[in-house]
């Protein structure tokens, strides 16, 4: 794997894309909040896009129905917050 200059909103993006189905399917709404400056982040993009599903695959599986879930990206100093 190799590490690129990423946007990690358009990583974020794609996996509130790929698992808003199975959260309206329980009952959720799915949000994502990532400024339109965010800078590019160092990583593998398939990696980024893995750890986020791991991420919004639990959150959907435990937060209970009606429930809003939120994934959120923000600069914080040098690096950047990936909630």
């Amino acid at each position: 794997h190799n590490p690129l200059a990423t946007h990690a909103g358009t990583v974020l993006e794609a996996v509130v894309r790929m698992q808003r189905i199975s959260a309206t399917e329980r009952g959720l709404k799915v949000l994502q909040d990532v400024p339109p400056d965010l800078p590019r982040v160092w990583c593998d993009p398939q990696v980024l896009r893995q750890v986020m599903t791991n991420l919004l695959s639990n959150a959907i599986k435990f937060t209970p129905s009606g429930g809003r879930i939120t994934l959120s990206a923000r600069p914080e100093g040098d690096m950047v917050c990936l909630t």
